[in-house]
């Protein structure tokens, strides 16, 4: 599945004038930025897909058009902890501002 080159270039636009080591790697057909080693965000198809801060992934899927990441098979969050395993993914049309890919 093709990803969204549009919002791949907002999230550049937001991230690397802020973090030069910032890698892009394509996976999960998708591409994924990575820091440290680690996924931060991505996009799939026209999906962003974010890693949330520890203590706020389970408001962040209270808000509208956010869901669990859900076709990779089972999540990584385990036991109701709140430990920011799992990325949230939140569809593009909600994605308006480049302030929105920023927060």
């Amino acid at each position: 599945m093709p990803y969204d080159e549009h919002l791949v270039g907002r999230i550049r636009a937001a991230l690397l004038p802020r973090r030069r080591e910032v890698e892009e790697k394509k996976m999960m057909g998708g591409l994924t930025f990575m820091l440290k080693g680690k996924m931060c965000c991505g996009v799939i198809g026209d999906t962003l897909m974010v890693r949330v801060v520890d203590g706020k992934y389970s408001p962040s899927l209270a808000k509208p058009h956010c869901r669990e990441m859900d076709f990779s098979g089972p999540t990584e969050t385990g036991g109701g902890n709140d430990q920011a395993k799992t990325p949230t993914m939140i569809q593009s049309g909600s994605i308006t501002l480049d302030h929105d890919v920023q927060t």
